[in-house]
């Protein structure tokens, strides 16, 4: 019993390492915000290899937290016998609804958004979403979402910064079904009284951002010229907003924004749909409340900037959410960590198929990191 238990804390100790192994060696070479170009070229600085010590250790605690709160019970065979139970048909449907259907979706999604100030082929977008998640697999803080930005942009022929308008469009629709998905969670699933609190404040907070960039997407913004009576930050800030609202052009009309939430609520439905095909892969009741409490689990894991690959946070709001709903502790146990399988490793490899048929290599992804961070953080546009 105790050498299966040190054999799982073995088994997520090395998880954690090699998660954030490539993080290390790839943010060795991506720059700092708040340096220039030419600071950069001399080397890192030994403040910012302190900061990214600390983000790097931060993000491992987090991740072995949260893999002890999933391991701290769970016995080998108890977990193997789980892992035998799953059904193999429903599994491979889930993968193939998520890759045939949801990224697809996606990719009309994101060449709709940007369709105003730029042509993305559907192929390209769903290129560049698959190569944001391989490198969400090995970085933190959701880096890939810069990658897949800068990726798309270049793509479409746009500023980045339109580019990264529109899609925060679709992280917002993102947000906005998430929070559709909580309040139906709440009708039909006992969850706690801080849940409902937080769901319905959130859902009314992005409700009106939406509907203020539906406002503002409906109007047309001109960059200004350097004639001298503007700072040159006060001028950076302003062209900025410009393509910033360029990239909101979409929701300018009424079947924009209809098109637009109409193709993020199949992206949902989709979503529902593979989580509906895990359960029954795992022999889980696929209940309505069931999926809508584990889907919002899974959904509030992965939006907000985190470990690489979502390490230890995913698997245990997913445990969590099973938990909540009666499920037995081994058995939540595994469905969470063959659900993270399901989800990096497919990911991962049709992440690295599009790189290759993009004829992109690591350096290409960490310049385009470099490239996207200096849009935002150097007012005078200078690329590396």
């Amino acid at each position: 019993m105790i050498g299966q238990r040190r054999a799982l804390w073995q088994v997520g100790f090395a998880l954690v390492i090699v998660n954030f192994a490539p993080s290390a060696l790839w943010t060795r070479n991506v720059p700092d915000p708040t340096t220039d170009i030419e600071a950069e070229e001399i080397g890192p600085t030994r403040s910012r290899r302190g900061r990214r010590i600390i983000v790097g250790l931060a993000g491992a605690a987090i991740s072995a937290l949260g893999l002890w709160y999933v391991l701290r019970d769970l016995h080998f065979q108890e977990f193997f016998d789980s892992l035998k139970r799953i059904q193999v048909v429903p599994l491979i449907g889930a993968i193939a609804v998520y890759w045939c259907g949801l990224g697809v979706v996606r990719s009309f999604l994101i060449h709709h958004l940007l369709r105003p100030v730029g042509k993305v082929p559907i192929g390209k977008a769903y290129k560049y979403i698959s190569i944001g998640f391989l490198t969400n697999n090995l970085l933190p803080l959701r880096m890939g979402e810069v990658v897949r930005t800068g990726g798309i942009a270049h793509a479409a022929g746009i500023p980045f910064t339109s580019a990264v308008g529109s899609l925060a469009v679709e992280r917002l629709l993102d947000v906005a079904m998430l929070g559709l998905v909580t309040l139906a969670a709440i009708q039909v699933a006992p969850l706690p009284d801080e849940v409902r609190v937080t769901a319905l404040v959130s859902g009314a907070v992005f409700a009106s951002v939406f509907a203020f960039f539906i406002i503002v997407g409906r109007r047309t913004l001109a960059e200004r010229e350097d004639d001298g009576a503007a700072t040159k930050w006060r001028l950076f800030i302003w062209n900025n907003l410009v393509r910033f609202t360029a990239g909101l052009r979409a929701l300018g009309t009424a079947r924009g924004v209809l098109v637009a939430i109409g193709l993020a609520l199949l992206v949902w439905l989709l979503a529902l749909s593979t989580m509906l095909l895990r359960l029954v892969a795992f022999n889980l009741p696929p209940s309505l409340p069931m999926v809508l409490v584990v889907l919002v689990s899974v959904g509030f894991s992965v939006t907000l900037p985190s470990t690489p690959g979502y390490l230890g946070v995913y698997h245990a709001a997913v445990m969590f959410a099973l938990e909540l709903l009666g499920v037995e502790r081994t058995t939540a146990a595994t469905f969470a960590i063959f659900c993270h399988l399901v989800d990096v490793v497919p990911s991962s490899i049709i992440g690295a198929v599009s790189l290759t048929l993009e004829g992109l290599s690591w350096s290409d992804l960490r310049r385009k990191t470099r490239v996207g961070i200096h849009k935002i953080a150097d007012p005078e546009g200078k690329e590396p």
